[in-house]
């Protein structure tokens, strides 16, 4: 009985553990679909698709209209919206931002399933539901900037409010935001990596 106990505590502990990583650098699309007249659509189908990594997310909004995905790593995304006597709605280009909470809300047009509303190039959109504080810097920047060595503490300079007080060593010492020194957790596609990889 004992024995039991302390595998369900160990696979909790895991649980926790993975919960907690994945809130470290992903993201979360959320928002309302609605009709033409402002009303709300309920038990749309909703999909959230990676544009690079063609994966995809399912879900319905809910009697509000509402839909909210997470964790999603940084990306561009596609959301996908169909919904009885609608037309299907897609919405291409949704940028998403490491930490951060993006709220993209759509308009469905009377008209039959089979027919497309596609959407792109609009406008950017802006964070409204979170305080996270983030920053993404494209492979262009760092392609085209006079970088001293390929090391990843040359991008954290870059990085308002981080201070870098030593990069020698298997483990930098810098924070961020005004955080505590050597209190980073570092990931790559999503999955937390060893330190000593991280700075390779």
């Amino acid at each position: 009985m004992q024995g039991n106990s302390v595998e369900k505590l160990i696979a909790l502990c895991l649980l926790a553990g993975a919960a907690a990583a994945a809130q470290g650098t992903s993201g979360t699309l959320t928002g309302s679909v609605r009709d033409a007249s402002g009303g709300a659509v309920p038990a749309a189908e909703t999909i959230i698709a990676n544009e690079a990594s063609g994966v995809t997310f399912n879900t319905e909004t809910n009697a509000s209209g509402l839909y909210r995905v997470s964790p999603l790593i940084p990306g561009s995304y596609r959301i996908e919206v169909e919904s009885g006597g609608f037309q299907r709605l897609v919405r291409r280009g949704v940028v998403l931002q490491v930490t951060q909470t993006l709220e993209v809300d759509l308009t469905l047009s009377l008209g039959n399933v089979q027919e497309t509303v596609t959407v792109s190039g609009a406008a950017s959109l802006v964070d409204s539901q979170s305080s996270s504080v983030g920053q993404l810097i494209e492979r262009e920047t760092i392609a085209g900037m006079p970088m001293p060595n390929r090391a990843s503490t040359a991008l954290i300079a870059l990085t308002p409010g981080a201070t870098i007080q030593g990069v020698g060593g298997e483990i930098p010492i810098f924070s961020a935001g005004g955080g505590r020194m050597r209190n980073q957790q570092f990931t790559m596609d999503g999955a937390t990596i060893p330190t000593r990889w991280a700075w390779r």
